[in-house]
């Protein structure tokens, strides 16, 4: 039985890593959409955005059928909207001698600021906000429409943010496997007895200090065909059961939907130049 197509991810991090970090990632990522967005005339512009006439703040949406929106401004110092709150904290890009930015720093900067906590529920920041993976697909177009409008030479001047765009969101896409895999690990291991789970020395550490190391998926299976020789049939049972899950659920979504959003990207960026 053939196992379902997520189940072969390169690798899974194992670690201890919390909410904060991945809210950080997502945080970045939100702000390089941003800007590219800004490149965009006013009026085709959808970031930082909100409903004029709000529905319950618990629930987002906009009362309206056909829904009027306003520019984001500043409530408070701690709960205004992210994106211009992020411009100064991307220490690469004022650096002229190294454009790229420096995603890292400026994750562990944003925690170093308290700043790693997530008040911006989508729906308060773009219009036609809905779930975070929907967010994710949503700003892949913005950002895929804004580079294919470009001529070779604006791209060049902004390239920059494409590159922030992609290498922050390829962090929010790790930082997801970190958050939930030890979760699949232990589920792994209660639901399937006596299963081997070979996993690789630390490869590196996140930059809370906390150890990072490769599941290996393929030498798993290779390590208990003998003993369990439905090894496979056995995974994606559990796999099926470990998803259907809400929170797992959820993770799952949204970290398919980072990799369209990375392959879209790469695909549009490769045209371009």
């Amino acid at each position: 039985m053939k196992l379902p197509i997520f189940f072969f991810v390169a690798y899974l991090a194992a670690g201890v890593a919390g909410k904060a970090l991945r809210v950080a990632y997502e945080k970045i990522f939100f702000f390089y959409a941003y800007q590219i967005d800004q490149l965009n005339p006013e009026s085709e512009r959808s970031l930082d955005f909100m409903c004029a006439e709000p529905i319950d703040v618990q629930k987002g949406g906009c009362k309206d059928v056909t829904p009027k929106y306003v520019p984001c401004t500043a409530v408070d110092k701690d709960r205004g909207p992210t994106a211009g709150k992020l411009s100064p904290m991307l220490e690469g890009m004022s650096v002229q001698s190294n454009p790229t930015p420096d995603v890292e720093g400026t994750a562990k900067h944003l925690g170093s600021q308290g700043m790693d906590q997530n008040r911006y529920a989508p729906w308060r920041v773009i219009k036609d906000g809905t779930a975070f993976n929907k967010m994710i697909e949503h700003l892949r177009e913005v950002m895929a429409k804004t580079n294919a409008s470009m001529t070779v030479d604006d791209y060049n001047t902004h390239k920059a943010l494409f590159e922030g765009a992609e290498l922050s969101l390829d962090r929010v896409h790790w930082s997801r496997h970190v958050y939930h895999s030890p979760h699949l690990m232990k589920y792994l291991a209660d639901n399937i007895p006596g299963i081997k789970l070979v996993i690789a020395p630390v490869v590196g550490k996140d930059w809370k200090g906390a150890d990072t190391v490769d599941f290996k998926l393929d030498d798993t299976i290779n390590a208990n065909e003998a003993a369990m020789p439905d090894i496979r049939d056995k995974l994606e049972d559990a796999y099926k059961s470990f998803y259907a899950v809400k929170e797992p659920k959820e993770h799952q979504i949204v970290m398919q939907s980072c990799e369209r959003a990375k392959n879209r990207i790469k695909g549009v960026s490769c045209s371009t130049l």
